[in-house]
């Protein structure tokens, strides 16, 4: 009697345990991938507790659709941080469902703006705590590195970053921990000492010149 409860325990504990592991396995997916909808009036829609903001215009689709937000980290990233530098607070894939069927490299009519808030974290981590050493980077799939989004405006009061968009991308705050060099002259800088062989070359051919023409003055008045 005793030997039957004991295995009867054991199978009512285990299968807690397995219950317990879907259900922890099914709140992370739900943590991780979010979706909202938006359709041809346009809208701002939201993701990361406010700190992913995707703006659709009026018109930029003509289709009731979905725009996904699946979160990644350093491990699930599309690629390794760029060389040099490192994942900030948010790496994250956005896409586009309608009717519930993924759409591949969806386009949009007008640009959609993705704006993404960076943290103290960010800026901790940055050279100098400077927000300009704090940027958006944009895979891109088909080379399969990250790329410097240039175009991204910067909000410093806010702490944020603006990314225009006609098809969405997956996106990564990247900071650099080290400074900006100056860009390398090459073997064509000016030093010092060619600077001052420069100004005794211009001396000389002023001498020069005022001397010749003393010279011809002289010459006419003889």
């Amino acid at each position: 009697m005793f030997k039957l409860r004991n295995s009867k325990f054991r199978l009512v504990r285990k299968t807690l345990m397995v219950l317990t592991l879907v259900l922890m396995m099914g709140l992370s997916m739900t943590s991780l991938i979010w979706a909202d909808s938006v359709g041809s009036t346009g809208g701002t829609i939201s993701f990361a507790s406010g700190d992913v903001s995707i703006e659709v215009p009026s018109a930029a689709t003509s289709d009731d659709i979905e725009v996904t937000y699946t979160s990644l980290d350093s491990s699930s990233a599309p690629g390794a941080a760029p060389e040099g530098k490192a994942f900030g607070s948010q790496i994250f894939e956005l896409g586009v469902t309608k009717g519930g069927e993924a759409q591949s490299a969806y386009s949009f009519s007008r640009l959609v703006d993705v704006t993404v808030k960076f943290n103290d974290a960010d800026l901790a981590q940055a050279y100098g705590g400077r927000s300009d050493h704090v940027n958006l980077y944009l895979w891109d799939a088909n080379f399969g590195v990250w790329n410097l989004d240039v175009a991204a405006s910067r909000d410093s009061v806010n702490n944020t970053l603006t990314s225009r968009q006609q098809v969405l991308v997956p996106i990564a705050v990247v900071v650099s921990s080290a400074s900006i060099a100056a860009p390398s002259t090459g073997d064509y800088g000016i030093t010092n000492s060619l600077l001052a062989l420069l100004l005794g070359f211009g001396l000389l051919s002023i001498l020069g010149g005022s001397l010749l023409l003393r010279r011809e003055k002289y010459q006419g008045v003889a």
